[in-house]
C-alpha cells in the first residue's frame, strides 16, 4: 500500500468512527492518561506537541498543566470531535493542526514535550515518526509514548497485528517494547523508562468502535475464544455469558534526548 493511499483509508476510517472515539472511555480517561501525566511531571512553560491527537483527550489532559498544547491530526473529523472535547471544557491554549506525524511542520528543538496517546499502531513508517519526535523536542524535553504493544515473537505477534487489521484496515502494526526501544535510541533518544500495564475491554465494544459488520464480528468472536494457546495467553479472551472481553498490553514509554 502506497504512503497515499494508507493515508486515504486512515482518512475515511477515522473519519467515520470519530464520534465513537469522542464517547470512548478509554481514550478520556484511561489509566494510562493519568499516569503519563505523572511520570512526565508537565511544567507551566511548557510548550507541548500532541501527535495524532484524535479526539484530543490526550491534549485536554495537558492543557491545564502546560502553556500551549499544539493537537496534531490529519483526520479533520477527529479534529472537529476534539475541538467539541476543548470547548465542553472551556479549554482555551490548545491549538488544533492537521498534520502528518512523519512531517512535522515546526523547526528543530521546538517543544518541551512531544507526546503521543494509542496512536502509533496506525503509523506505516513509525522509525519515521520517532525521528520527527525527536527532532523537534528541545535538550532535555520528553517524548512519551503511549500505545498497544506485542510480544517479542513473530509467530504470535503477526496473528495479532492480523486480527487487528481486519477490525481496522488502517492499522498498521503493533510493536513490541524492545522494538520500540531501538527506534527510540537509533534515533537519539535516551531509553528512560518503561512500563507495561493490562487494559481490559469488551470486545463488542472494541469492535463497535470500528463499526464491525455484526457478520464478521461474530466470525472474529470465534476466532478470538479457539486462537493458538499463546494468542489466549496474551489476550486473555473470556465468555461471560453474552459477553466477551480480551485484554490488551499498553506500554508507557519515555524517552529524553
Amino acid at each position: 500500500m502506497t504512503k497515499h493511499e494508507h493515508d486515504s483509508l486512515v482518512r475515511r476510517q477515522f473519519g467515520a468512527t470519530a464520534g465513537n472515539y469522542r464517547r470512548s472511555t478509554s481514550h478520556a480517561r484511561g489509566r494510562s492518561l493519568a499516569r503519563l501525566l505523572e511520570l512526565s511531571a508537565p511544567q507551566p512553560c511548557w510548550q507541548v506537541l500532541d501527535v495524532a491527537t484524535g479526539t484530543g483527550h490526550t491534549a485536554a489532559a495537558l492543557a491545564s498543566h502546560v502553556d500551549v498544547v499544539i493537537a496534531g491530526d490529519m483526520t479533520p473529523e477527529m479534529l472537529q470531535q476534539a475541538a467539541i472535547v476543548h470547548e465542553e471544557q472551556a479549554l482555551r491554549n490548545i491549538y488544533l493542526v492537521q498534520e502528518d506525524a512523519r512531517a512535522l511542520a515546526y523547526r528543530n528543538n521546538t517543544f518541551d514535550m512531544v507526546v503521543c496517546r494509542v496512536a502509533a499502531h496506525h503509523f506505516p513508517d513509525p522509525d519515521r515518526f520517532v525521528a520527527e519526535g525527536a527532532r523537534v523536542l528541545k535538550p532535555g524535553g520528553c517524548f512519551a509514548l503511549v500505545d498497544n504493544i506485542v510480544p517479542d515473537d513473530e509467530r504470535t505477534s503477526a496473528w495479532i497485528n492480523d486480527f487487528e487489521r481486519r477490525r481496522d484496515p488502517s492499522h498498521a502494526r503493533c510493536l513490541s517494547v524492545p522494538e520500540w526501544r531501538n527506534l527510540f535510541t537509533g534515533n537519539g533518544l535516551e531509553w528512560v523508562h518503561e512500563e507495561v500495564h493490562p487494559k481490559r475491554f469488551d470486545f463488542h465494544d472494541w469492535m463497535r468502535r470500528m463499526n464491525v459488520p455484526a457478520e464478521t464480528m461474530q466470525r472474529m468472536e470465534h476466532e478470538l475464544l479457539t486462537a493458538p494457546d499463546a494468542i489466549r495467553r496474551y489476550w486473555q479472551p473470556e465468555r461471560d455469558g453474552s459477553r466477551v472481553a480480551l485484554t490488551l498490553q499498553e506500554a508507557i514509554l519515555i524517552g529524553r534526548p
